[in-house]
């Protein structure tokens, strides 16, 4: 059985575009100051968080912030934010609290 990479590149799309976010129910505190020295990206998933307004939000919301936010990415948009949480926890802006 031979598949064409188009064709595999499409259900790799596919496959990838259903998965859905692992998204827990921890609480976090938002702190919004400064922004320096952090990614372009890491920037975007902050100033989106810091539009809901709120001063604690579940990962549920932040997970609706930044898949609204203007992020502009091949890459799912949770992904990069996951990637950069650390950073953006370490920078202060957010902290664990639950």
């Amino acid at each position: 059985m031979t598949i064409e990479m188009s064709e595999a590149l499409e259900q790799l799309e596919t496959v990838a575009k259903t998965r859905t976010a692992k998204i827990s129910n921890k609480k976090y505190s938002v702190q919004v100051g400064a922004i320096t020295k952090m990614a372009p990206q890491a920037v975007v998933c902050i100033k989106a968080i810091a539009g809901v307004n709120k001063a604690i939000l579940t990962e549920q919301e932040i997970h609706e912030a930044i898949e609204n936010s203007e992020l502009i990415t091949k890459q799912n948009k949770w992904s990069i934010y996951k990637y950069y949480k650390k950073q953006v926890i370490e920078a202060g802006f957010l902290t664990e609290i639950e």
